[in-house]
């Protein structure tokens, strides 16, 4: 008794041939083998050809059940029941269920060693059945489903053949052997699928060219007559749950390669809850892949991909069926972009729609792994005309530049270089801004422009590049006059109170940061109150007027919201003054919560290094002058890392004072000395008060010098 099908040539699959003939030489009862893998693999070329090699192990034969019908629904337990039983001349009555068929099969197959291939099983409910019972026979599974409840003797799950095995599956089917460029070219197309190789094969083999072949689109490339990939497919979709099979469809219309569970529930217009339901059969049918990363990325969420075939189809049948393919492409390219936008700009949860729990925690890893996407995603939404989502998606994923001059949206810039200034990629936070000030000044937009040169400043102002700082922070609360925008122009004032703090204008600084912390309270702006409190405190911790200092940290504490950076500076300025007020405890309290909240907003090191200079307070006021010294070291190397020019000069003159303190003045010198040569550079005039500190310090050497030369 035989019933196998005549199927094309074994390539490639030496290893996973000799692991199934293995498992059907074992001694177990029963023997279950399964080979599963997506549409293509040649799972039946497979099990047959096992099958064929075994036959000397089954001499009563071997039956090939299909478990799907022609139109790829899976064929009812009895209907297969009732086939294998008429192939074995056994009798069925028309009544019998398929209990009573199942112990027929089992009883008709005892003391026999028979071979059951059954191909393409939906499920194992639909496979326990018809296995045999007794020791002898054996049963050879395929499916797209793994399976894993059934215990199987041996398993195996195919994907693409290996390259060399690709080009000679094409070779085989064509009868002679393509160029090697052709070959490359077919080969990859068809993504190593045995399947898609063997038709591009047999096409080659009726005479056409392989430059004919990849000029078609691929689904076309993929039909010899008989065979058809997009034949294939359909069987395989049409038994999707609705929900899930207009999923596959729009993911089809997406031009980046790999998706998460919201971008899916975007796409649907649904929620995530409801998108892993409509995803799951997809997943199951390995029609959706989940991406190689054991299911969740760094960046906390589980990615999806599929393959180019399959988005080939699922494209195809959208663009034929999906009336709103359009407004689905839409919101899931916005969905990308909220979420890039959230996490690269570091907004707090709450400000816009919900994204689901796959949204990135590390900036970095977002980026790096989906910088394709973004790219991608960047493309597809300007070509739908989403210019906001365009700007910030191409500006994530580094081509910014890229994007046509008159494709750019100003305001998108401009929170493309707060994340980044945020991130401390001052340089690139720059460029981004100064576009963003040109098409806003091109578009008469005074506001845009004003928030452009506040947060430009700002950038610059940390680059050392004071004088220009100065400008466009002046320019910035020039704009906000002129539009009589106070709440801007507080913020505004406060840049530039920054600035002249760097710059070492103490009495400029002092007046324009105190009328911002009144001017922002009085206009209902906590946020920049507590900012613009947080650098008035710094100043008047340095003038050593703690008292006034530490109610200024106070009030920075409590208008700082969910800006984590004024936070964590507040902390730092309250351990220092507790420390210097001799109160440690309360000094160490700070200290610890301002950790908690460096670690809760990523480790920046502009906060790290915040938290280290007040550790080296903490430690300098204790009396343990080694642990201060190693702690402003610490603050010094993170300033020098964020690109912060002006606050790594202050902190080494901080450094210097420690070091000078522990007995070691040459290395005070020292630190010194690159502080005065950075302010110089600068151009800040706190550069005066360290000529003076290395003046002072230099004498007793300079004594000593002459001393010994007299």
């Amino acid at each position: 008794m035989t019933g196998l099908p005549r199927v094309v040539p074994l390539v490639g699959r030496a290893a996973v041939l000799n692991r199934i003939a293995a498992g059907l030489r074992q001694r177990a009862t029963p023997v279950l083998c399964v080979v599963s893998g997506p549409v293509g693999a040649g799972k039946t070329v497979l099990a047959v050809h096992a099958a064929r090699r075994m036959a000397d192990r089954f001499p009563d034969g071997a039956l090939f059940v299909a478990l799907r019908g022609e139109d790829g629904t899976p064929v009812p337990v009895r209907t297969a029941l009732s086939t294998v039983l008429g192939a074995l001349d056994v009798a069925e009555h028309p009544d019998a269920d398929v209990e009573v068929l199942a112990g027929s099969l089992r009883s008709r197959l005892a003391d026999t060693r028979t071979l059951l291939v059954l191909d393409g099983a939906s499920d194992e409910t639909q496979v326990r059945p018809l296995l045999p019972a007794t020791r002898g026979c054996a049963a050879l599974v395929t499916s797209r489903d793994p399976l894993t409840v059934l215990h199987a003797t041996a398993r195996v799950d195919l994907t693409g053949i290996e390259a060399s095995a690709a080009v000679a599956l094409l070779t085989a089917e064509a009868g002679v052997p393509p160029a090697t460029d052709h070959a490359e070219a077919l080969t990859r197309r068809c993504e190593r699928s045995p399947l898609a190789l063997s038709i591009a094969g047999r096409r080659l083999g009726m005479g056409e060219t392989p430059e004919d072949l990849l000029a078609q689109p691929l689904l076309d490339m993929l039909d010899d007559g008989e065979r058809s990939v997009r034949a294939v497919l359909d069987g395989v979709c049409r038994p999707l749950p609705a929900p899930s099979g207009r999923m596959l469809r729009l993911l089809g219309l997406l031009d980046w390669e790999e998706f998460s569970a919201a971008t899916a529930a975007a796409l649907l217009d649904t929620t995530p809850a409801e998108a892993a339901l409509a995803l799951n059969p997809l997943v199951r049918a390995r029609l959706v892949d989940l991406v190689e990363s054991n299911g969740a990325d760094p960046a906390g969420g589980t990615r999806f991909g599929m393959t180019a075939l399959v988005r080939a189809w699922a494209r195809e049948r959208a663009e034929h069926d999906d009336h709103d393919r359009d407004a689905a492409v839409r919101r899931a390219v916005e969905q990308l972009g909220r979420l890039a936008e959230r996490v690269l700009l570091a907004r707090p949860r709450g400000t816009e729609p919900e994204l689901s729990d796959d949204s990135a925690t590390d900036p970095r890893a977002f980026r790096e792994r989906d910088r394709a996407a973004l790219r991608t995603a960047a493309a597809q939404a300007m070509d739908q005309g989403l210019v906001r989502a365009a700007t910030v998606l191409a500006s994530a994923a580094g081509v910014e530049a890229a994007l046509p001059a008159d494709g750019v949206d100003g305001h998108a810039l401009v929170a493309v270089g707060r994340a980044l200034l945020h991130r401390n990629a001052l340089e690139a936070a720059g460029a981004a801004l100064g576009r963003a000030i040109a098409l806003f000044v091109a578009a008469r937009d005074v506001l845009g422009e004003a928030a452009a040169r506040h947060l430009l400043a700002d950038a610059l102002r940390m680059r050392g590049r004071l004088a220009e700082a100065q400008a466009q922070a002046a320019g910035a609360v020039a704009c906000c006059g002129a539009i009589a925008d106070e709440r801007a122009g507080w913020r505004a004032t406060a840049a530039l109170g920054r600035v002249h703090h760097d710059a070492g204008h103490e009495d400029t600084a002092r007046r324009l940061l105190s009328a911002a912390v009144a001017g922002s309270g009085a206009t209902g702006d906590e946020v920049g109150a507590a900012s613009a409190a947080l650098w008035l405190g710094d100043l008047l911790a340095e003038r050593a007027d703690i008292t006034r200092a530490r109610r200024y940290y106070r009030d920075a504490l409590r208008g700082a919201g969910a800006d984590d950076t004024t936070r964590v500076g507040a902390l730092a300025g309250l351990t220092v003054a507790a420390a210097a007020a001799g109160d440690s405890a309360a000094a160490a309290e700070h200290l610890a919560e301002s950790r908690r909240v460096t670690r809760r907003s990523g480790d920046r090191e502009a906060d790290l290094a915040t938290v280290a200079g007040a550790s080296a307070y903490l430690h300098r006021f204790a009396g343990d002058l080694p642990s201060a010294r190693a702690a402003v070291t610490e603050a010094v190397r993170l300033w020098q890392a964020a690109g912060a020019v002006v606050r790594t000069a202050r902190t080494r003159v901080i450094l210097g004072h420690v070091l000078a303190a522990d007995g070691d003045p040459a290395a005070a010198i020292e630190a010194w000395s690159q502080a005065y040569g950075a302010f110089c550079e600068a151009g800040s005039a706190r550069a005066a008060g360290v000529a003076t500190l290395l003046a002072t310090a230099q004498a007793p050497a300079d004594r000593e010098i002459r001393a010994g030369t007299q």
